[in-house]
């Protein structure tokens, strides 16, 4: 979804001039491109105080492309660390089980939103609802999207990932494009409250799970 995004509005609006970023980036098309490199994540996380340690510990995996199976696989492994089981309840087929990948690097999408929270900024990248408007998101999605296109540098899509594949960006491109289209004559009216969006952030970009506020037969390892 997020590189549908990044590409409909880099061809939407790429080319408006920017006068405010911090990094010098003089169109949307650069602001979009976000983190492209290991070293400018590191660069932001050290500006704010963020764990770089965890963050250099768990590129050994992210960056060994060839260890991930599938593109599946390696997206899952990048955005949280919870894993379905398999497990089946023979009592309810409904409910599902989940483990948590502790390797180092699992779940980093939700960890760097995480480490780059402002409870402060109106425009706080923990906030769903407003996060699209701070340009730590697009550093971090930049990012991810750098991880990605490597990996596809080393891994073939099979015919079905192939058709999947499109058909998700065919999908995405056109839920981008109905927004886009609609937001020019309307103002949005379902845009999530401030109270639901304060009351998610911490369970989206969080790699442990609030076992108080997971749906009805969901179970993990630490939720009983």
């Amino acid at each position: 979804m997020h590189r549908a995004m990044i590409q409909h509005l880099d061809n939407r609006w790429g080319t408006e001039a920017v006068a405010n970023n911090p990094d010098g980036r003089d169109t949307f098309t650069e602001v979009l491109e976000g983190y492209r490199t290991d070293d400018e994540m590191i660069a932001g996380l050290e500006a704010v105080g963020g764990d770089v340690a965890k963050f250099r510990a768990g590129l050994a995996k992210i960056n060994d492309f060839s260890s991930f199976a599938s593109e599946d696989e390696f997206g899952n492994f990048l955005q949280t660390t919870l894993r379905l089981t398999g497990e089946v309840d023979p009592n309810d087929s409904a409910i599902r089980f989940y483990s948590r990948d502790m390797t180092p690097g699992a779940g980093f999408h939700n960890w760097l939103h995480g480490q780059f929270m402002d409870s402060s900024s109106p425009i706080d990248v923990g906030n769903p609802q407003t996060n699209l408007s701070n340009i730590m998101f697009w550093r971090i999605h930049g990012w991810i999207e750098a991880k990605w296109t490597q990996f596809e540098r080393s891994h073939v899509r099979t015919p079905q990932e192939t058709y999947t594949y499109e058909e998700l960006m065919e999908k995405f491109h056109l839920h981008m494009q109905l927004h886009s289209d609609f937001s020019e004559t309307q103002h949005a009216v379902n845009r999530p409250s401030k109270a639901l969006a304060e009351a998610v952030s911490p369970i989206l970009f969080s790699n442990e799970p609030d076992c108080s506020k997971l749906a009805p037969g969901t179970r993990t390892d630490n939720c009983e």
